[in-house]
Formats: structure tokens, C-alpha cells, sequence
């Protein structure tokens, strides 16, 4: 079952604490001089660097190429996997046929991108001004894939020119979730928070994704199109929203079907895995897509959430 910790209910508050978006872009994490304090050394440590971490998923996909060898592609590929099923010598040549093809497919796998638009223009990304530097780098990856859609656009436009600004930080359950309070007629308290372990965790389109989905109820705040405006909301018995959740993952859905297609992406492993599962569920109709969204974000855990 798709475990689903990468997006939060939106929440309401008082919180006294500042949101205030901050103007630079993200800059390189400066090297830390020889016996100097470096607070997230032990962290970044345990981490794979983002070469280990190519060089793991090509190993995965040449893997996975070799086992599909037997398999039907298109195009050159096809008629050159039937030509190495035919009853012939297992020759030298045949074996270095057979690499190349696998490893041709390998690199397919990790070339696989969004089939999405090219962005045009800059902007300023609207973090709060606690983000650490080597979170802004992969936080403006993914902002800049979201915005490849035009609702992706919108919804940053949107957080941008409401002084809603991104934070990170360790979140118990949830991945991610909207924080949301009026004051004197200004949403400039109000926030995004996200999961570091997301941030981290080199999947940019899973993330663009995850902003795309917490973006969501922001803007159902904002126009004043939230169930709880009108006390209408089903709430489930961990606290969560339905009505909220379902609008939320239906726009993320939308977003990875404009970036993947209707198929989802052709190799998923991990949290990307969980976005296909949720593409599968929102084509099926919007009354299969209410009970997964209720199946996957019942969890107990859920209520343990950070109140702001």
C-alpha cells in the first residue's frame, strides 16, 4: 500500500512565529573550515552524495534492463532485441550486442524527465528565513519543475504574492502541510512546511509534487474555498480533512499525469511508486479516488501532526 507521508493536512492557528519570506536565491553551502563546528555533518554523512546515488540507480536500471531483455521495445531496440532472441551462436559479438542494448535501456531509465514545458523567466523563491542553504538548492529544482504546468505557475504566483514562504524541518508522520492564519486581513503568518527527509531525499519531481498538493490548500484558503469555512468537512477520526485531502492529492495527481503521462512513470522505486498508485486511483473515478484517499491518509499517526 502506498504509504502516504508526503503531504499534511492544512492547519489553523495563532502561531507567534515569523513567515517572513526572504529575498536571495539559494546559494552553495559554504565549506566548513578544518575543526570547525558543522551541526549537520553526522547528518549529511549517513547521506549517499548525489554521484553515489546516480551510481546505485544505474546499477538498478542496467539490472532491471538485463531481466527485460526478453521483453518486446519500440523502435531499433525492438528489432535489435529480436535479433538477439533468434537461435544463433552465443558469440563474442552477441554478448557485447546484448550489453549495449541493456545498457542503452539503463540509460533510458535514468534519462526519463517530465514531459513537460520549458520555463521561462526567474523568480524569487519565497522561503522563511530559517531555511538552511543546502535545503534552497533542491527546494528551487523543484518549485521550477511545479512550474512547468500552468497551474504549477499559478499556485507559486500565488505563494509568492501572498508572502506565504517554504520552511523545512523534521515533521513526525506527515511530509509536508499548509499552515494557515489570518492576521489584520494579511496571510503573511501563513506558511508551507516540508519534511527535510524530502528535501533530501533527491527526487525532485516527488517533491514538485508535494508542493503542488500543500500549494493546493493554500489556495483553497485563500478563496475562501476550504470545507471549513462553511463547517462541511468530513473529518476523519485521526483529524484529518477529507474533502481538503481529496481536492489536494486530485491536483497532485493532475500535476504527475501532465509530467508522466496517464501511465505514471515508467520506473518508480520509491515515493515516485506512491505517485503512480495515486494516478491509478484518481482515473478511476472520483468515488474510487475518495476511498483511497481515505484508505491512505487514516492512519492514527496522522494526528500526531505539529500544530505550527
Amino acid at each position: 500500500m502506498f504509504d502516504r507521508s508526503t503531504a499534511g493536512p492544512p492547519q489553523e492557528g495563532t502561531s507567534d512565529g515569523t513567515s517572513d519570506p526572504t529575498e536571495p536565491l539559494p546559494v552553495p553551502v559554504p565549506p566548513v573550515p578544518s575543526g570547525a563546528s558543522d551541526p549537520g555533518k553526522m547528518e549529511r554523512s549517513n547521506r549517499r552524495s548525489p554521484a553515489s546515488k546516480l551510481a546505485v540507480r544505474f546499477c538498478i536500471a542496467l539490472a532491471l534492463a538485463v531481466l527485460a531483455l526478453g521483453q518486446p521495445y519500440p523502435d531499433s531496440l525492438e528489432d535489435h532485441l529480436n535479433s538477439l532472441r533468434s537461435p544463433v551462436e552465443r558469440t563474442a559479438a552477441y554478448w557485447q550486442g546484448a550489453i549495449q542494448a541493456a545498457g542503452a535501456m539503463a540509460m533510458a531509465v535514468l534519462a526519463e524527465e517530465p514531459n513537460l514545458g520549458r520555463l521561462t523567466g526567474a523568480a524569487r523563491t519565497p522561503f522563511c528565513d530559517d531555511v538552511v542553504p543546502q535545503d534552497q538548492r533542491p527546494i528551487v529544482d523543484a518549485f521550477n519543475l511545479m512550474r512547468r504546468t500552468g497551474e504549477g505557475e499559478r499556485l507559486f504566483r500565488q505563494l509568492v504574492d501572498s508572502g506565504i514562504c517554504i520552511r523545512t524541518g523534521e515533521i513526525p508522520y506527515n511530509s509536508g502541510y499548509a499552515y494557515m492564519v489570518k492576521s489584520f486581513g494579511s496571510w503573511s503568518r501563513s506558511y508551507i512546511k516540508i519534511a527535510t527527509r524530502h528535501v533530501r531525499a533527491d527526487e525532485p519531481d516527488v517533491l514538485a509534487a508535494l508542493l503542488v498538493h500543500e500549494a493546493t490548500h493554500v489556495d483553497r484558503y485563500l478563496n475562501g474555498e476550504a470545507c471549513t469555512f462553511e463547517e462541511s468537512c468530513t473529518t476523519l477520526e485521526n483529524g484529518v480533512e477529507l474533502e481538503e485531502e481529496i481536492a489536494a492529492h486530485a491536483a497532485e495527481a493532475e500535476w504527475w499525469i501532465q509530467a508522466y503521462g496517464k501511465d505514471g512513470k515508467r520506473f518508480a522505486f520509491g515515493f515516485d511508486f506512491g505517485e503512480n498508485q495515486l494516478v491509478k486511483a484518481y482515473l478511476q473515478g472520483p468515488d474510487v479516488f475518495a476511498a483511497y484517499i481515505r484508505e491512505i491518509r487514516s492512519d492514527p499517526r496522522e494526528a500526531t501532526r505539529e500544530s505550527g
